[in-house]
């Protein structure tokens, strides 16, 4: 929490209430959009980011980093439970420009993985494009690992991508490692 405070923000659980904020970040993100889906935002992709869920989990997060009430610098969405019980799957971790490559993804994912951990969470996956290279670099560099691949559409693009993963807690309750990590 201090890096967040350093920079004037906090983080702030997001519903309903903050769809304009959440729309006004993916709008103010139009480049990684294009990246990833080949178009701009429509006007209704906070709603749709809302009601994006799986069929079952056991909980969802969605947090925001902002100051006070205003406009969102960056955006968590982390879905407990899926695809299986002991897992949770990152959706979407996104920044605006002006405060990328300032920690605060590392701290924001500080913040989560100490509360899976002390719920007794497994593992964390999640699903990077090939053509975001940069994000899959900071993936790695967070200890994430690949597991899987395959070819998706998002939008207009058919996208190769990585499912990524890092294992939080071990048989006996360690911080688990990744392969070919040392302890």
């Amino acid at each position: 929490m201090d890096r967040f405070r350093a920079a004037g923000l906090e983080l702030q659980e997001l519903g309903a209430r903050d769809l304009a904020r959440i729309q006004d970040l993916l709008e103010r993100c139009a480049e990684w959009w294009a990246l990833i889906h080949g178009r701009a935002p429509r006007d209704d992709e906070a709603e749709w980011l809302l009601q994006d869920v799986p069929p079952r989990f056991d909980r969802r997060r969605l947090v925001g980093v902002a100051a006070g009430g205003g406009a969102l610098a960056g955006l968590l969405d982390a879905t407990d439970g899926w695809p299986e019980r002991g897992i949770t799957w990152i959706g979407l971790m996104l920044f605006e420009p002006a405060s990328r490559s300032r920690g605060l993804g590392a701290a924001l994912l500080a913040e989560l993985d100490r509360e899976l951990r002390a719920a007794g969470t497994r593992a964390v996956q999640l699903m990077v494009q090939a053509q975001n290279p940069r994000a899959r670099a900071f993936w790695e560099r967070m200890g994430f690992w690949p597991v899987a691949s395959a070819r998706v559409r998002a939008g207009r693009l058919v996208n190769d991508v990585t499912v990524l993963r890092r294992e939080l807690v071990a048989a006996g309750g360690a911080a688990g490692r990744g392969p070919g990590e040392a302890a």
